[in-house]
C-alpha cells in the first residue's frame, strides 16, 4: 500500500531514540507513515479540513492504524511536534482532531510503501465510478479562463498575502485539471452526508463547461431551489412517523441513537407540537387530530417548479426581484436552513419574509435545529438529497438510458446532450413520485464558448481579501502549500 507523507518528515531518525528491536521498529514506522497520510492536506481533500487545519480522525479508526502502539506513536509525535491533538476530545462522544504541523503539511509529498493490506469494500457507487474513464475529457481551453482570471485579480491585489491565497487557489485547479487530463480520478461517497464526490465536484463550476464524454457535448439538469424544496419534502408527518427508506429514522439512524430518534418522533407533528405553534393551550391528545397541519401543506404547495426565492420576493413586493434581489434572498433562506444564531436571523429580510408568509416553517426549522444541531440539520438535508439523487433518479436514468453517462454534482445530474430530455423526464418524475411534490428543474448546455460570470471573479476576489486579513491569514496559512504555488508558477510562466 502507497501512502503519501511530507519529504521533510525523517521518520527512521525520529524513532530513533525509542530503543526499538529491528523488527518492532519497522511496523511502528510503517504505523507512523499511515497515520500522518491521513492527516496530510493535498489538492484532493484539502476542503474536509477545518479553516484551522484540523481534520477529523475518530478512535476506531486510529486503533486500527496503531493498535498497540496507539499511546506510545502519539505521545512521540506530539512530543516531536509533528501533530498536534484538538484539546475539546470527548471519548464516545466527539472524534479525535488532528493537525500536521505546518512545517511538514506546508513542503511537497513522497509516496512511501508500508506492508499494509489495503482493504476496499465493494463500491456502493460502482455505476457512477465507471464513468470516470478515457472517455471524459477537458478541452485546452480551459487555460485563457484561468489566465484570465490571474491577470484580472493580480492588478488589483496589493500585498503578498492575498497574491499567495489566489496562487494557492489556482494551483488546486491546475492540479484538479491535470487529474482529469491524466486520467488519475478519483470518488468516493461520503459515510457522513451521503453525497458523492469525485475529481468533478473538486473544481469550480466555470470548468464544468470544458469537459466533453466520448467528444460529445454535455448537459446538466439541476434542482432549482434545492435545500428549501428538500425541507417541504420532509415536512409531513409519514417522514417523521415511518420506517421507510425517505424517512427521519432511516435518514439519521446513523448520526443519532435510537432514545434520541423516538424522542424527536414522538414530539414532532404531535398534537402538542401544533398546539405549541398555534400558541394555544394542549389539552390533551384528542384535541388536534389532523396528521399534517394545513401550514406545512401550504408550504408543500409553494410554486418549486417555478422558483421559490421568486415567490417570496413576490408575495411581499408583487413584482419580479432582480438578479441581486432573488440572489439575496436565498443567500438569506441558506442562512435560515444551516445557522441558528436567532440574534442575526433577525436582521436577514429573506427570514423576515419566510416568518411572515410560512411561520410553521420558520418555527418547525428553529424546533429541530435545537433538538438535533445545526450540523444534524444540514446533514439531514444533504442525506435526504443523496438518497433522492443517487438511490433514486440515478438508477431510473441509467435503466432508461443504458448508453448515458451519468455524473453528479449533488443536486446536479450531467450528461450527454442527446440524453437531456429523458434525464429531466426522469428527474421530474422520480422527484415527484417520491416526495409528492413538483420539482423545478433547469437545464443548462455546458459550452465552453460561453462567457467568464463576472460574479465567479467577484466571489473569488471577496475571498481573496477575506482570507489575507492578518487575523485570518494566519490561521489558514497552513493551506497554502508549496506544491500548489509551484504549479501555478509553472503554469503562468508557460502560458
Amino acid at each position: 500500500m502507497k501512502v503519501l507523507v511530507p519529504n521533510n518528515l525523517n521518520v527512521p531518525e525520529l524513532i530513533e531514540e525509542l530503543n526499538l528491536s529491528n523488527r518492532r521498529q519497522k511496523y511502528v514506522k510503517e504505523k507512523i507513515y499511515h497515520l500522518i497520510s491521513r492527516v496530510v492536506a493535498t489538492h484532493k481533500n484539502i476542503k474536509k479540513f477545518e479553516k484551522n487545519g484540523y481534520t477529523g480522525l475518530c478512535s476506531k479508526e486510529l486503533n486500527m492504524i496503531l493498535n498497540r502502539d496507539y499511546k506510545l506513536i502519539l505521545d512521540l509525535l506530539k512530543d516531536k511536534n509533528v501533530i498536534e491533538l484538538d484539546v475539546n476530545y470527548l471519548k464516545g462522544v466527539r472524534c479525535n482532531k488532528i493537525k500536521l504541523n505546518d512545517q511538514y503539511q506546508k513542503k511537497d509529498k513522497v509516496l512511501k510503501t508500508i506492508r499494509r493490506e489495503h482493504k476496499t469494500a465493494p463500491s456502493k457507487t460502482q455505476l457512477l465510478d465507471s464513468y470516470f474513464n478515457y472517455n471524459l475529457e477537458i478541452q485546452k481551453g480551459y487555460k485563457n479562463h484561468v489566465k484570465h482570471i490571474y491577470d484580472t485579480l493580480r492588478q488589483e491585489l496589493t500585498n503578498d498575502n492575498q497574491l499567495l491565497v489566489l496562487k494557492n487557489k489556482i494551483g488546486i485547479w491546475l492540479l484538479t485539471i491535470n487529474d482529469i487530463e491524466t486520467n488519475q480520478y478519483w470518488y468516493n461517497k461520503s459515510t457522513t452526508n451521503w453525497r458523492y464526490n469525485s475529481t468533478i465536484t473538486n473544481n469550480p463550476k466555470i470548468f464544468k463547461k470544458y469537459l466533453k464524454y466520448n467528444n460529445e457535448s454535455l448537459v446538466q439538469v439541476d434542482l432549482k431551489c434545492s435545500q428549501v424544496y428538500l425541507l417541504s419534502s420532509i415536512l409531513n408527518y409519514d417522514f417523521f412517523k415511518s420506517n421507510d427508506q425517505l424517512s427521519f429514522h432511516q435518514i439519521m439512524n446513523s448520526l443519532l441513537n435510537d432514545k434520541f430518534i423516538k424522542d424527536i418522533k414522538s414530539h414532532l407533528f404531535s398534537p402538542l407540537m401544533f398546539a405549541h405553534f398555534e400558541q394555544r393551550k394542549y389539552l390533551g391528545k384528542d384535541e388536534i387530530t389532523i396528521r399534517d397541519h394545513h401550514e406545512f401543506q401550504k408550504f408543500r404547495d409553494a410554486p418549486f417548479q417555478e422558483d421559490f426565492y421568486s415567490h417570496l420576493f413576490e408575495l411581499e413586493h408583487g413584482v419580479s426581484p432582480t438578479g441581486a434581489q432573488r440572489k439575496s434572498i436565498k443567500k438569506d433562506i441558506m442562512y435560515v436552513l444551516f445557522q441558528n444564531n436567532r440574534k442575526h436571523r433577525e436582521l436577514l429580510e429573506g427570514v423576515r419574509l419566510l416568518e411572515k408568509f410560512y411561520p410553521f416553517v420558520n418555527q418547525f426549522i428553529l424546533k429541530i435545529m435545537d433538538k438535533v444541531g445545526k450540523r444534524n440539520f444540514s446533514l439531514l438535508l444533504q442525506r435526504v438529497e443523496s438518497y433522492l439523487i443517487l438511490d433514486c433518479v440515478v438508477p431510473e436514468f441509467h435503466r432508461r438510458c443504458l448508453a448515458a453517462p451519468i455524473f453528479t454534482i449533488h443536486d446536479c445530474i450531467i450528461t450527454t446532450e442527446q440524453h437531456k430530455l429523458e434525464l429531466t423526464n426522469v428527474m421530474f418524475e422520480v422527484l415527484h413520485e417520491k416526495t409528492g411534490i413538483k420539482p423545478g428543474l433547469s437545464v443548462e448546455k455546458l459550452d465552453s464558448s460561453d462567457p467568464l460570470d463576472d460574479n465567479f471573479i467577484k466571489e473569488i476576489r471577496d475571498d481573496i481579501y477575506k482570507k489575507s486579513t492578518k487575523s485570518r491569514f494566519k490561521k489558514m496559512s497552513w493551506s497554502i502549500l508549496d506544491k500548489h504555488i509551484e504549479t501555478t508558477n509553472e503554469f503562468l510562466k508557460n502560458n
